[in-house]
């Protein structure tokens, strides 16, 4: 069995929403280096900034052999285990980094959890870290949008404010 941080409330539900929110804007069938083969109707492998990844932003591991590729389904698993583990790894990063001992909020957790699933890390966004942690939606709003290559990632940052800070007062 997996190991479970303790301090993470999110349900199989509320972390199925994670799953899905992810899955809508970490790689997609239609862009064009992302790695679906619509002949084979699999998920081949590919470059994510240098780093082989497979699927929705799945980080090939050492000993995983998807050469062949995988299928739709397999992909979404994968976001599901990465999904987990990024979870408990924003109670190890706010405790290390944060020295934040409580517990968050379901929303806090997917909120935080999507940020260490596409970037490893919450360093890079210490103010809308802080603010999430603290509740402090308005500072949240200021610090969220993500870029590449020093421009901002629209359509992801659209839908994450959409999705997670839209309503938040």
């Amino acid at each position: 069995t997996a190991v479970v941080d303790s301090r993470i409330s999110s349900t199989d539900k509320d972390k199925e929403r994670l799953v899905e929110f992810i899955k809508s804007v970490e790689n997609s069938k239609q862009f064009k280096g992302g790695g679906w083969a619509n002949n084979t109707q699999r998920w081949m492998p590919y470059l994510d900034r240098g780093v082989p990844a497979i699927g929705y932003g799945h980080r090939i591991l050492k000993g995983e052999d998807l050469d062949k590729g995988i299928t739709d389904e397999q992909a979404t698993q994968y976001v599901r285990q990465d999904v987990n583990k990024a979870l408990k790894n924003v109670y190890k990063e706010l405790t290390s980094v944060y020295k934040f001992k409580g517990k968050l909020t379901p929303e806090q957790e997917l909120m935080l959890g999507d940020f260490m699933y596409n970037l490893g890390t919450l360093k890079k966004f210490p103010k809308f870290t802080k603010a999430v942690i603290e509740q402090d939606w308005g500072t949240a709003k200021l610090n969220y949008e993500r870029t590449a290559g020093g421009k901002p990632i629209k359509g992801r940052n659209v839908k994450y404010f959409n999705t997670f800070l839209k309503d938040k007062k």
